[in-house]
């Protein structure tokens, strides 16, 4: 399923009926989720996009694929559904509180080494991820919430 928990029609739908009513009802959902169930549902959607860019990307020094950005990370996770410049300010907010409320996320996947993330020395501001070998064993138990809490600390 999706972050924004629409698809398809649906999602269209809504996306045309209030651009930037998506924002705010994910900042909504998602902020009621605690940090190791939201962290296993972002690790649940990035995933896959992680593997497709390993599978289609250039290797440097077999670290990990050359293309995969946090910028782009973020996008897969909260995607447009409306220009910035066409929202509310309280759309506008909501945008950027999820996006912060999903990095949160996506830290936290870190932190349990279940996400990595890495540069190969090339001084560039871009962050570069990968699964870990734990995070796609948690992925293939189903039990990434439960690995997240234990590894987060207090």
């Amino acid at each position: 399923m999706p972050l924004f928990g629409r698809s398809g029609e649906d999602a269209e739908h809504a996306g045309r009926a209030d651009p930037g009513a998506a924002w705010t009802d994910a900042l909504e959902r998602y902020r009621a989720m605690p940090v190791d169930e939201r962290a296993a549902s972002v690790l649940a959607t990035v995933a896959p996009a992680i593997a497709e860019s390993f599978d289609k990307a250039n290797w440097k020094a077999g670290i990990g694929p050359l293309h995969t950005e946090g910028g782009s990370l973020l996008e897969l996770l909260v995607p447009q559904t409306a220009r910035p410049d066409k929202l509310s300010p309280e759309q506008w907010r909501a945008m950027y509180e999820l996006r912060i409320t999903l990095a949160e996320a996506l830290n936290a996947l870190v932190i349990a080494r279940l996400l990595i993330n890495f540069d190969y020395g090339s001084g560039s501001v871009v962050i570069k991820y990968a699964v870990s070998p734990d995070g796609v064993a948690a992925l293939e138990r189903g039990d990434v919430a439960e690995v997240v809490a234990r590894r987060l600390p207090d």
